[in-house]
């Protein structure tokens, strides 16, 4: 028939997600004619700073966070370690395959991404952002903030594990 001239047909199964054509409309050769995905899940890219890379390795855990979907954090596994450095950002690719579903089917969402790397079960954290210059926190003792000297482990890009210092019981201020 003459009309299969005229179509367009994927070779595979997968999710259409938008197309910048109209039905009807003239495409030329090489045009992008669909975005489409897998119905197998999602993957994530995430690009590793240099000084990380001999931290990372393939089936690690990682955790990721979308601004689409706040407070809910989804679970991923390292599933491709790229063997190109960006020469301009001195970054390293990975891939992570999502093992949680998106509570809706979206692409191209901006992700902030935690591989762990060891776990402990025991860890004291606080929001990283009451870290002070000098590796310092601001403690409520007797109703006033007072400047204490601590000593962190890890950080992720939101929390920071501290070693000594201050302990459970300590109440840390941003003030």
């Amino acid at each position: 028939d003459e009309l299969d001239f005229y179509q367009v047909k994927s070779d595979r199964d997968g999710i259409f997600y938008e197309s910048p054509f109209s039905p009807g409309e003239l495409v030329k050769k090489g045009d992008i004619l669909a975005v489409i995905g897998s119905d197998q899940g999602y993957i994530g890219s995430l690009k590793i700073d240099e000084k990380d890379i001999s931290r990372v390795s393939l089936g690690q855990q990682v955790l990721l966070e979308m601004d689409a979907f706040p407070d809910q954090t989804f679970q991923a596994k390292l599933t491709k370690v790229y063997s190109r450095i960006d020469p301009i950002d001195q970054m390293l690719r990975v891939d992570v395959a999502l093992t949680d579903k998106l509570p809706t089917a979206l692409t191209g969402l901006a992700l902030e991404a935690n591989i762990v790397i060891r776990e402990k079960s025991d860890a004291l954290v606080i929001p990283g952002n009451l870290l002070l210059p000098g590796d310092s926190v601001r403690v409520l003792k007797e109703g006033k903030a007072q400047k204490v000297k601590v000593i962190p482990g890890i950080r992720t890009l939101s929390e920071m594990e501290i070693l000594e210092g201050i302990t459970a019981l300590s109440i840390v201020t941003g003030k």
